[in-house]
């Protein structure tokens, strides 16, 4: 077998395990995906578009989280209200190969392609995650997926890494959490983000606040460098700026 099929039955192999004691942890404790007020509770593998694998992460509130293997994308959060959140783009490809468009892709090791023997943001957003660790209490429902560097991954990006991404489901919030290491001898440069598409009602109504005093680049304006003045930024046309600094 050629090491990327064998790199798919091993995920596999993984999510099966770790659903199974997530199974039995909740069966040993009572709470075995519970259906109080209506709502059932729990994490559970299933079938996303395109016949990719995904874990849906529910709370007893009614929220709910869906999150693909491939890519560890995000691609839902409801919150208890059945209100969606998060935007996947209707000409999304579900293949397996190419990068979902929309939802939460996880960015790494380069935002945009600086490096152009690298695809466009990085290699984990293409690549099939393992999980880690399922648990859920009353009071949320958590998942974990993990990456590790591969043949496939060094033939674009030679060096050895450990991504962690954890999803927190409760009644109020969606928590995400990307954890990056380097367990090898050779120290490297990064990029890591969680590229999040928001679903918005209304753009007219939206702002964006908290930025004010940091620079940013804005790319509409080919590149030039401006210091945000504003305490509230609004979205009257198309905008796409990058603002440097420490979040």
């Amino acid at each position: 077998k050629g090491s990327a099929e064998e790199e798919d039955e091993a995920a596999a192999a993984a999510m099966a395990k770790a659903l199974d004691r997530a199974h039995k942890l909740r069966a040993s404790s009572g709470r075995a995906s519970s259906s109080e007020g209506g709502h059932s509770q729990g994490c559970a593998s299933s079938t996303g578009e395109g016949g990719l694998e995904t874990v849906v992460l529910r709370h007893e509130s009614g929220a709910t989280a869906e999150v693909y293997l491939f890519g560890a994308t995000l691609c839902s959060y409801k919150s208890p209200d059945g209100v969606e959140h998060i935007f996947v783009s209707p000409g999304a490809i579900f293949n397996g190969a190419k990068a979902i468009r929309g939802g939460v892709p996880v960015v790494f090791p380069q935002f945009g392609q600086p490096d152009t023997a690298m695809p466009q943001h990085g290699i984990a957003r293409t690549s099939t995650w393992a999980v880690k660790e399922i648990r859920d209490s009353a009071e949320e429902a958590c998942l974990t997926l993990t990456l590790s560097d591969s043949a496939a991954t060094r033939d674009k990006w030679d060096y050895a890494f450990g991504l962690e991404f954890a999803v927190s489901l409760t009644a109020v919030s969606l928590t995400m959490t990307l954890r990056v290491a380097n367990p090898g001898p050779a120290p490297f440069d990064f990029h890591a983000l969680l590229h999040t598409y928001f679903r918005v009602p209304d753009i007219g109504t939206t702002v964006v606040r908290g930025l004010r005093g940091r620079t940013y680049i804005d790319k509409v304006a080919d590149g030039v460098s401006r210091v945000e003045a504003a305490a509230e930024i609004h979205l009257p046309s198309f905008t796409d700026r990058v603002y440097l600094g420490e979040a």
